[in-house]
């Protein structure tokens, strides 16, 4: 983990995913009937496992056990400059002074520049770099 913040609604924070090792099989496996989730060390996984937990934690102190406190998914982002890496890290250390700006804030009272200006420049680099392992479409 790299820089977070806990919002009321939802969290931030930078996950470093270093030394995956990629399984890969000569042939499809039969298939089952069991369920599948996400792969053992992927960031599902991690995801799921922090939100598993902090909701333990969460109804443990609450004194509840079903109310909802998650999102049903969450956003993810490839980092793949220094430049963006920095602008995400200031952009996660700023969001509590950004609250009344939040869309998922009921008493916004505004639309965030600096999370439109983050997304453009995500977009910008996505556009131009290829994930590690990947080609280029085209």
């Amino acid at each position: 983990l790299d820089v977070f913040v806990v919002m009321p609604h939802h969290v931030h924070g930078i996950i470093w995913i270093v030394d995956v090792v990629v399984r890969a099989m000569h042939a499809s496996p039969l298939p089952d009937d069991r369920p599948h989730g996400p792969d053992r060390g992927s960031l599902g996984t991690v995801v799921g496992a922090f939100k598993s937990a902090a909701t333990r934690r969460i109804h443990a102190r609450r004194g509840t056990s079903s109310a909802p406190v998650w999102q049903r998914n969450y956003f993810d982002h490839i980092l793949r400059t220094e430049r963006t890496l920095r602008a995400i890290r200031g952009y996660i250390a700023d969001n509590p002074l950004r609250r009344h700006l939040d869309r998922y804030n009921p008493l916004a009272t505004g639309v965030d520049p600096q999370a439109r200006a983050l997304a453009q420049m995500l977009q910008a680099d996505a556009a131009t770099r290829p994930a590690a392992g990947r080609r280029p479409h085209g």
